[in-house]
């Protein structure tokens, strides 16, 4: 008897799994049960009769949230049987994984870097998490889309080329398929180094120039930050 579907030690987020297994017997197969612990404690869960020998039995399982044990016993047309090699298991969740960003919305940053810190936690099983920086104009900046992220860190340095506005999204994908993400919003007032301001340089890396403009009719003014080398 071969357990085929779900493989051993599986995860899935689906509602009703699909299970299957092959029996082979020369003096044909009577019959098949299905065992599991499914409510809580191993019992018969399902028989199968009229089981052709080499043929894949399918039944479909809707499952609580949790880890599930099943195995399958057949008896061939003589009165012999025998069941699986093993049994295998299943891991239901469909929960999402828990992502957040804990540095504050918004933050305004000098330099050319800055560093983010984040939480991300799953309750069975983290696969994989990544995170894509974009620009203004929603351009992917500096780092490949979807740049693998340390699941277990709860911190990471990130770099920009410009200053502007920036948009960093993080997500986790756990083992059941299941993914979340959650984004910020930074903006760099400089690059090149920590201090100076709008009006000159800004320690030693981009200048600013600070302007105004007036329109014919003396009645609107523009105030225009740039960088000096523009």
């Amino acid at each position: 008897v071969t357990l085929n579907n779900p493989a051993d030690n599986s995860f899935s987020n689906q509602n009703n799994i699909n299970f299957n297994f092959t029996a082979v017997d020369f003096d044909g197969i009577d019959s098949c049960s299905l065992y599991s612990n499914f409510t809580g404690s191993w019992a018969l869960n399902e028989t199968f009769n009229f089981v052709s020998s080499g043929v894949v039995v399918n039944t479909k399982k809707n499952l609580t949230d949790g880890g599930h044990g099943w195995y399958v016993n057949c008896t061939d047309n003589l009165g012999g049987s025998n069941v699986s090699l093993s049994n295998y298991t299943i891991t239901k969740d469909t929960v999402n994984p828990f992502v957040n960003i804990t540095t504050a919305n918004n933050t305004q940053v000098t330099g050319s870097s800055t560093t983010i810190n984040y939480n991300i936690t799953d309750d069975r099983s983290l696969n994989i998490c990544y995170f894509t920086l974009r620009d203004s104009l929603d351009i992917v900046h500096n780092y490949a889309e979807n740049t693998s992220l340390d699941c277990t860190s709860t911190n990471r340095s990130f770099s920009v080329t410009d200053i502007g506005t920036y948009t960093l999204r993080i997500w986790a994908d756990d083992s059941a398929g299941n993914k979340n993400s959650t984004l910020i919003y930074f903006t760099s007032l400089s690059i090149g180094g920590v201090g100076g301001g709008v009006g000159g340089a800004v320690g030693g890396g981009v200048s600013l120039l600070d302007f105004s403009i007036t329109t014919l009719n003396f009645q609107d003014t523009l105030n225009i930050i740039m960088p000096k080398d523009s």
